[in-house]
């Protein structure tokens, strides 16, 4: 008798776990311990020599590898040769149409649930691409659509979906993670901080995307006035250094306060050595960095952008400074805001985020909404 189980197949294969793998690990617990239910996850054959892959092994979940063409359908059926897919979960759009011809050639009965991660293209040509096969294959054949944020949910109505195919389930991440802190100053030493400084933190590995511009004219804006004791730090790879190697050229007063390093494994003890975390986003589905930071009890100041922490269901966490998106001017002023801000308030402001990222974006939470819906789909 084949074994039950739910497929998540996901075109995921970074250096860096990340919170998509807490996501996965917790999701699956959930369904072995709720349901009796095993999930076997497939990645991609780039995955395969990662370093969380151990995470699956350690909580004995099953783990297979497809190549990187959009039809994996043989190497599909291949590994779930002793499995009945009870349910075909995608991630990350690479290999959303596999599971269509699966259910149709092989698995009659499963049903399919696509992923959406990140906000539906802005170019005409994937508008187009997207409206096809969200419309002529999605709409007949899918039979849940999961948007991760407001911006993902308004997007797939826009895109013509009926409401009732859409759930709006918000990403959660492992809240203690990033809560329980490893020594500051050791790691602000490593990162050649000095004492007393205030670190300005944005993730630009997407330069444009990232608003990598809009954080280094609110920097120079910040050198310009005054001697501060600011200073930024950015994780980006070559790309991002071109760019900041490129902008520091016609603003060398930042040479002195901008510090560039790569991604790293352990992004909350990062969190840990620096005091604000800043999101220049000019659009996002869901940001696991930006709620991340507000776990770690880091104020954030951020583009007002579609993102849950700002216009989601659940209102403006207390500790997100806004500006309006592009507005640099804007951003320059709340950085000179926190600089300025009492020590008790920012500690107010952090613990307020905290609190507000475990009451409404723990894993757990979103395992729980994630594994209803399963239930519900199944159960009709």
């Amino acid at each position: 008798m084949k074994i039950p189980a739910f497929c998540q197949l996901s075109d995921f294969g970074p250096e860096v776990a990340g919170s998509f793998v807490d996501s996965m690990l917790s999701l699956g617990k959930y369904c072995r311990q709720q349901f009796g239910v095993e999930t076997f996850f497939i990645f991609p054959e780039r995955a395969k020599n990662r370093k969380w892959l151990s995470r699956f092994n350690d909580g004995d979940f099953p783990v297979g590898f497809v190549s990187a063409k959009r039809n994996v359908i043989s190497d599909v059926r291949d590994l779930l040769k002793e499995y009945d897919p009870l349910i075909f979960h995608t991630h990350f759009s690479q290999f959303d149409l596999s599971p269509l011809l699966l259910k149709f050639l092989y698995f009659r009965h499963s049903k399919v649930v696509w992923s959406y991660h990140h906000s539906l293209s802005l170019t005409t040509k994937q508008r187009i691409k997207d409206w096809v096969k969200i419309n002529c294959l999605g709409e007949c054949f899918v039979d849940k659509f999961v948007a991760v944020g407001d911006a993902v949910y308004a997007g797939l109505l826009n895109a013509g979906l009926p409401e009732k195919k859409i759930a709006l389930v918000y990403n959660g991440i492992d809240v203690e993670r990033f809560s329980l802190n490893s020594s500051r100053s050791s790691i602000r030493n490593h990162l050649d901080i000095e004492d007393g400084s205030i670190v300005f933190l944005l993730l630009g590995r997407n330069p444009f995307i990232k608003g990598l511009d809009i954080f280094l004219k609110a920097a120079e804006e910040i050198i310009r006035k005054k001697e501060t004791s600011a200073r930024f730090i950015i994780v980006g790879k070559e790309e991002t250094r071109k760019v900041i190697s490129s902008y520091i050229k016609k603003a060398d007063g930042l040479r002195k306060v901008i510090k560039v390093i790569n991604p790293v494994d352990d992004f909350s003890s990062l969190l840990n050595a620096v005091d604000v975390f800043v999101s220049c986003s000019r659009s996002e589905g869901f940001s696991y960095a930006v709620v991340e930071a507000m776990a770690a009890k880091k104020i954030l100041l951020s583009s007002n952008i579609q993102i849950p922490v700002i216009s989601g269901l659940h209102g403006k966490a207390e500790g997100i400074l806004v500006y309006p998106t592009e507005d640099w001017k804007s951003l320059s002023e709340l950085m000179e805001k926190f600089l300025n801000m009492e020590t008790s308030k920012r500690m107010s402001l952090g613990s307020a985020n905290y609190a507000y990222v475990k009451n409404y974006f723990s894993v757990e939470i979103w395992a729980k909404k994630m594994g209803k819906m399963y239930h519900d789909l199944l159960k009709n």
